[in-house]
């Protein structure tokens, strides 16, 4: 149990490495291009930034559920998958919110 653990900790920590790397490479390529008056390109490289760096939290709730189900901890699966249940009705709620304004 504890080498499965680990290894869900260590795969955890590479999403949450890579959504970060990645956000914050697409956040300096739009920074950069706004600087050179790229502006179409920089709006949608600053735009995948943030989305990136939103949903990268959503990636790591979402491979938890994955690795407790492997694991066969059905306590954690519930309690994830209501988490991630949270999550996304947050989500469908401001879309919906902000439609109406």
């Amino acid at each position: 149990m504890t080498g499965s653990v680990n290894r869900l900790e260590r795969i955890i920590g590479f999403v949450l490495r890579a959504g970060v790397r990645t956000s914050s490479a697409c956040l300096a390529a739009g920074l950069v291009l706004s600087i050179y008056g790229e502006n179409r390109a920089a709006g949608l490289l600053l735009q995948a930034g943030v989305i990136i760096l939103i949903t990268t939290p959503v990636a790591r709730v979402v491979v938890s559920i994955v690795g407790y189900a492997h694991e066969r901890d059905w306590t954690f699966v519930v309690l994830t998958a209501i988490v991630l249940l949270e999550l996304v009705a947050g989500a469908v709620g401001a879309l919906v919110l902000n439609r109406r304004v």
